[in-house]
Formats: C-alpha cells, sequence, structure tokens
C-alpha cells in the first residue's frame, strides 16, 4: 500500500531571522531542541510529497525519499520551491515528524 511522505523545509523568509544557527546544521550545533521550536512556530512548510511503499519500515520510507530527492526526483511532486531534501528537513510520515539527520532520521514529535 503506498502512504504519502510530506516533505518540509524552512522557508526562505526564516532564513534570516535564524542566522546564525541553520536548520542545514542539526546536528553540528543546532540542536533538536531548536528544531522542534522552528517546527512548532510553523517556520517549516510543506514543499513537496512521495508516495512511498508503508510495507517497509519508517526510516527506510524516509531513505527512499531522500535518495529520490537527491538522484532523481522524478516520484516527488513539488508544491512550493524546494532544495533537495537534506540534512535539517522534516519528513512526515503516518503523522510522525521525523528531522534528516547527518547519519540517519531522529524523530521530532
Amino acid at each position: 500500500m503506498q502512504t504519502e511522505v510530506k516533505i518540509y523545509q524552512v522557508a526562505h523568509e526564516y532564513m534570516r531571522a535564524l542566522f546564525p544557527k541553520s536548520s542545514f546544521c542539526y546536528g553540528m550545533g543546532t540542536q533538536i531542541t531548536d528544531i522542534r521550536g522552528w517546527w512548532r512556530d510553523g517556520m517549516y512548510k510543506h514543499v513537496a510529497s512521495m508516495d512511498v511503499d508503508d510495507s517497509i519500515v519508517s526510516t527506510g520510507c524516509l531513505h527512499d525519499v531522500f535518495e529520490e530527492s537527491n538522484l532523481r526526483g522524478e516520484r516527488i511532486r513539488r508544491h512550493r520551491a524546494m532544495h533537495s531534501v537534506s540534512v535539517g528537513d522534516i519528513l512526515e510520515f503516518k503523522g510522525v515528524a521525523w528531522v534528516v539527520a547527518p547519519d540517519g532520521f531522529d524523530k521530532v514529535a
């Protein structure tokens, strides 16, 4: 069965307000508490979606979205301007938000 994964990125209008912190620095100074606050405060915007095979464990589905965004992008449905999925972006799968970490994914909410 296919399930939608929503891709969220910090909106461009918030980037300057966050400087010198950045979602791209998650795990290298920007901590999960920053990410949770930015998520809660609505700084992340839904930029794209992708359907995944939900028979795979959640982190496997998230990895598929990461790879698709960075390699081909054909299965990504863009709703707004976006960059390829990167560290600090949030992927929402089955109502659970995960931040892309330097090595894998960390649960946000």
